[in-house]
């Protein structure tokens, strides 16, 4: 199952770039750069606006978290299982982009690094899937930061 859930998350990676439609080429070693640092410029001081679906779907794996019981943070099946309910709605923010411009690579930029929290959350070490589930919720807690 975990091999299918990151083939599944590398294969939508990939695929954001195809679906979004809007997505200017970039070199290798600037998307290595993003996945690894994750950081959104700024608009002179403003926020990026993005589209109503991203902010919905980032509320929505933000909810999924929250909904995940305590009692439930010591079983990695759980992890595992919040990672597919997580990339659904990942592949929801893909597949409605209508996003363009520079807002939408900054919005590139924000996602790039979510990648290496489903993964995290879909292995077998409880303690990867520990540091996954809070890399991910810090993550989440910064979109409002960058994004309306």
């Amino acid at each position: 199952m975990r091999v299918i859930i990151n083939l599944a998350s590398t294969i939508l990676i990939a695929a954001m770039f195809i679906s979004c439609g809007q997505h200017e080429e970039h070199d290798n070693d600037h998307d290595h750069e993003h996945e690894h640092q994750g950081d959104v410029g700024e608009s002179d001081g403003k926020i990026w606006k993005a589209n109503e679906e991203t902010t919905i779907g980032i509320s929505n794996m933000a909810d999924l978290m929250d909904a995940m019981p305590e009692k439930e943070r010591e079983d990695v099946s759980s992890y595992n299982a919040l990672s597919e309910d997580l990339l659904e709605q990942f592949n929801m923010i893909f597949e409605k982009c209508t996003m363009t411009g520079e807002a939408h690579e900054q919005l590139h930029t924000y996602l790039l690094p979510m990648k290496g929290s489903f993964q995290e959350l879909s292995s077998n070490d409880l303690d990867l899937c520990k540091q996954g589930f809070e890399h991910l919720r810090m993550h989440l807690d910064e979109y409002t930061n960058h994004f309306n």
